[in-house]
């Protein structure tokens, strides 16, 4: 790798500010200053993006057009964060920002003799990190960051997100980040995983799908992933019980608009998306764009309750879900170029690395083989078909039966609301809200059918 001490890099960075001066002076006639190298935010020099710290007055606005216009640069960074730029603070001036003049970091793309696209993961893995993962297995190292420090996502819902959504076009290098975290996660035994992919069959995880930790075979139908989705669902349900959660599952789920007609499959997404992490189910999301219209139902689910992205180039901006897919996706390149972003961390952009699939099947890390079922069990579909909302009737008597008592006492209804219905069935909160509109439809029937009205104070959602 040349790292960012290659004299070749700083020479392109200092051809291409004296480049840069030249096109402002000459096409708006006016003087901009270039910090080079920036006393506080230092040149913009990862693995395939490089930039300058650019300081121009009111009129910066026009000289950033200008660059995007002609190709020379993408916009950055607006406004500096007072630590980082303690110099450019003027609290005297413009009563909107507070700031004399407007800073603004400009990035653009290393040229591919310079760029450093083939970053393998095996070579971030030093030290006690193969241990780390074979003990932990609640992270994984995504790539390269900026300034050359492995960028690590994590599963525990303190210091990343439970859930991940992979969001990228074809060729961005989607697939292949997506591939890296499961072969990190895999290297634990108490990570058991399941594959879904209605669309492209998994075409774009390798020999993956093929590991002895697999609880199932991989779903490429819709009535697998139906069925599959239903075992999970019940495995949720049974870890909420009392089963046991020493075990995490993932389930990964590419190409998520294939499932988005299945109710089925769309509802008991959402309940583990909503109450998944607490009894350690994680789910991967996958998809190349964030069109709403594409993504259905799942939109909702998506901005709701995954917080983890790692999204690549996708071209669409109209009409992409709000929060999920912005102008940062725009300007990416590829293949590998990306954002990381979850809950708890800033957006980082990064390099996204790999294991070539020539070291996963040589490696005697890693273990292929048979799935632990030879097939997904159909005999509990019946059970979350028949009343089409995603719960057991068993559930929906126990939740009818206790809103009942409710209606009945005449007294204040709290002790019947959402919150104590999510703890007493051990669900998450959108699952609450939809378990008493379920047992509420129910009970307004039996009041109907008896012809008998409610009594006026009934218990609230």
């Amino acid at each position: 790798m040349l790292r960012r001490s290659s004299g070749d890099r700083a020479r392109f960075l200092e051809a291409w500010a004296y480049g840069l001066r030249q096109v402002i002076a000459k096409e708006m006639g006016i003087k901009v200053e270039f910090v080079f190298p920036p006393p506080k935010i230092q040149a913009i020099n990862g693995p395939r993006v490089a930039g300058l710290k650019l300081f121009g007055g009111y009129r910066i606005g026009d000289v950033v057009s200008l660059l995007e216009r002609n190709g020379m640069a993408n916009l950055r960074q607006s406004i500096p964060k007072e630590e980082d730029c303690p110099e450019t603070i003027d609290h005297r001036t413009d009563p909107l920002t507070g700031w004399w003049g407007r800073w603004y970091v400009i990035q653009m793309a290393w040229s591919d003799r310079l760029a450093e696209k083939d970053i393998q993961t095996q070579t971030l893995l030093r030290g006690s990190a193969w241990a780390e993962l074979e003990t932990e297995g609640d992270f994984w190292l995504a790539g390269l960051e900026e300034h050359y420090e492995p960028v690590r996502l994590s599963l525990d819902i303190r210091r990343g997100s439970p859930h991940y959504f992979f969001l990228g076009t074809t060729q961005s290098g989607k697939s292949t980040a997506l591939q890296n975290a499961i072969a990190q996660l895999a290297l634990c035994p108490n990570n058991k995983l399941m594959f879904i992919d209605v669309m492209k069959k998994l075409e774009g995880l390798g020999i993956l799908p093929a590991l002895k930790q697999c609880v199932g075979p991989p779903a490429v139908t819709v009535d697998d992933a139906r069925d599959a989705l239903i075992w999970l669902r019940s495995e949720m349900e049974a870890r909420y019980e009392g089963g046991s959660r020493k075990e995490r599952i993932i389930a990964v789920i590419d190409e998520l608009p294939g499932l988005r007609d299945d109710k089925t499959c769309v509802e008991i997404v959402e309940a583990i998306a909503s109450a998944g992490a607490q009894c350690r189910i994680s789910l991967f999301l996958a998809a190349q764009h964030a069109i709403e219209k594409a993504l259905g139902p799942f939109a909702g689910i998506l901005k709701a309750n995954v917080s983890g992205r790692m999204i690549f180039h996708t071209p669409q901006l109209a009409g992409s879900v709000e929060g999920m897919h912005d102008s940062r996706a725009l300007v990416l390149q590829v293949p590998g170029d990306c954002w990381a972003l979850n809950a708890n961390l800033p957006p980082v952009r990064l390099q996204a690395s790999y294991f070539p699939e020539e070291f996963l099947r040589g490696e005697k890390k890693w273990h292929f083989g048979q799935p632990e079922m030879g097939q997904w069990p159909r005999i509990d579909r019946e059970k979350f078909d028949g009343n089409g909302n995603g719960f057991s009737d068993e559930l929906i008597a126990r939740a009818v039966a206790f809103r009942l008592r409710g209606r009945l006492s005449g007294e204040s209804t709290r002790g019947y609301g959402r919150t104590v219905i999510q703890e007493m069935f051990g669900i998450g909160q959108n699952e609450s809200v939809r378990l008493i509109r379920a047992a509420d439809s129910v009970l307004d029937e039996i009041w109907r059918v008896g012809k008998k009205s409610p009594p006026r104070q009934q218990a609230s959602v």
